[in-house]
């Protein structure tokens, strides 16, 4: 009966110990299996980290990073995995980043945005090849970044410029990519002007860009529109404020002469004389010089003939007293549109413009005659005239008369188109600037045709301080061979090695008695 018990005893101890043995078994496959799947999300979140790195996407990155972080990787004992994540956590703010800063910047159309933009793509990659996510943004913001950017540059020209097929141009380029340039407002004011007016900002935006030719082309358009929308009648000479009437000019000997009256500004006979007065109101010294030099048209005209003086120092002499007497130049211009009118000489009328053209090319008229004297030359024709007339209004009058041999030159009859190249009171214009065509301040630029380039980019960046990375050091980080260019990891807590205690430096050794041997004495 003693050996039954403790063979039960032993059966039932026998029993619980293979019950604790089963126990212990489930709970190590537990492990096991426990271990193994920890392994396999591992390894499926690392894999995901790099697929959502190769392909620079920042969704897909930020999954796989969540799931990183519920992983603990970033404590991970594996170095290894714990670089992989600090990395993954360093792109994907810049990646989040870069994407916010595209989207903004298409959406706006600013070229500094857009600028921006590119720069952190260009650093990161996001959406650099097909097939990417953001790439069709990035193309967008490309395309547009050219845009903008030559848009931007023929804006801040055609401000310079007022060329109106540029301005038109920019105009409907920027309101057709909703790009908002400080340029604009004041290019749709400009186009909202009246052609005259348009034509007068044209014209000194010439003068300032140092376009002469087109200066006084565009000037002489605008006194188009002046003399079309103004009644020609109220500008002829008749209506001169400076003029004489007819009653006053007729006065001579105390009696008023009808021949006088009838003819003031019609061609006077020489065979009469010099006329007896001024053709304007002067003062009584200016009245007898203006008559004096009245022989001076008759003399240089051919109607009458002065033995003691030749034509080219008759024609000096009537240049240089107007030059210095600035009063005499209306009165000169009076008179010689008198002897132009109603000429029944054929050949003092071709003398006669010929002299207009060199006194013309001398100096001006004054502010008061000039659009009475323009609108004499217009009536009559002479559009080379005009354009003399305006190309001395720019210059200026010459400072000194050309030399005799220069006028002889000059002086040939029914010449109209003709020019000093002599040194001017405002500016010096050379005959050469009329020659060949017309050169334009502004072309018309294509915007449309312009394509992205990344080089100009780049350089661009680099200029601004904003990309500093020669081409051969730079490498996006989704290429699959590139070098990592994030700093490595933070060290794990357990892995940082505690301070070494401070030893105390040993002191040094005590200094080598002298030997008390006396030196033996030196044997050569």
């Amino acid at each position: 009966e003693s050996m039954l018990r403790e063979s039960s005893g032993l059966r039932r101890e026998l029993e619980y110990a293979e019950y604790k043995l089963d126990i212990l078994r489930e709970s190590e496959m537990s492990l096991i299996s426990a271990e193994l799947a920890l392994r396999a999300a591992v390894d499926d979140v690392i894999e995901k980290i790099n697929a959502a790195i190769a392909s620079v996407d920042d969704e897909a990155l930020a999954v796989a990073l969540d799931q990183g972080r519920q992983l603990e990787l970033s404590d991970h004992k594996d170095e290894h995995i714990r670089t992989l994540m600090y990395q993954a956590e360093e792109l994907l703010p810049r990646l989040q980043d870069c994407r916010a800063k595209l989207h903004l910047a298409v959406e706006v159309v600013n070229e500094a945005l857009l600028l921006d933009a590119l720069s952190v793509q260009n650093m990161c990659g996001y959406g650099e090849s097909p097939g990417m996510v953001g790439h069709a943004v990035v193309q967008k913001a490309r395309q547009l970044y050219a845009w903008t950017r030559c848009l931007g540059d023929e804006a801040r020209i055609a401000v310079e410029t007022l060329e109106l097929d540029p301005v038109h141009e920019v105009v409907s380029g920027c309101e057709e990519i909703s790009l908002d340039l400080p340029q604009v407002p004041i290019l749709k004011q400009f186009l909202a002007l009246p052609k005259d007016e348009q034509l007068l900002k044209q014209r000194d935006a010439a003068v300032r860009l140092q376009n002469y030719r087109r200066a006084v082309r565009l000037a002489i358009e605008e006194r188009n529109i002046f003399f079309a929308a103004n009644n020609g009648e109220n500008y002829t000479l008749q209506h001169f404020p400076k003029l004489k009437s007819p009653e006053d000019y007729s006065k001579r000997f105390g009696m008023h002469w009808a021949k006088y009256k009838n003819k003031m500004l019609s061609h006077y006979n020489p065979t009469f004389g010099k006329i007896h007065t001024s053709l304007t109101v002067l003062d009584p010294a200016e009245t007898k010089q203006a008559t004096i030099l009245f022989k001076n048209i008759f003399g240089i005209m051919g109607d009458k003939f002065y033995a003691s003086e030749n034509v080219d120092g008759l024609l000096a002499d009537l240049l240089t007293q107007c030059l210095h007497n600035p009063v005499l130049r209306d009165e000169i211009f009076c008179q010689l549109c008198k002897q132009l009118t109603d000429n029944p000489n054929a050949e003092s009328f071709e003398r006669g413009w010929n002299l207009m053209s060199l006194l013309l090319a001398t100096f001006c008229p004054s502010k008061e005659m000039e659009t009475y004297l323009e609108c004499f030359l217009r009536h009559c024709g002479k559009t080379d005239c005009v354009e003399i007339l305006h190309k001395t209004l720019l210059g200026g009058n010459v400072v000194e008369i050309p030399p005799l041999h220069v006028l002889s030159g000059l002086r040939t009859p029914g010449r109209t188109s003709l020019w000093f190249d002599s040194r001017r009171e405002h500016i010096t214009l050379t005959s050469d600037m009329w020659g060949g065509i017309e050169r334009p301040d502004q072309e018309v630029t294509n915007w449309k045709a312009i394509k992205f380039d990344p080089n100009e980019l780049r350089h661009t960046l680099s200029n601004r301080n904003l990309f500093t990375i020669d081409e051969d050091q730079y490498i996006p980080v989704y290429a699959p061979s590139a070098v990592s260019k994030f700093p490595p990891p933070p060290p794990r807590v357990d892995e940082v090695a505690p301070p070494l205690p401070n030893k105390p430096k040993p002191p040094p050794p005590p200094p080598k008695p002298r030997s008390q041997v006396p030196e033996k004495p030196l044997t050569y």
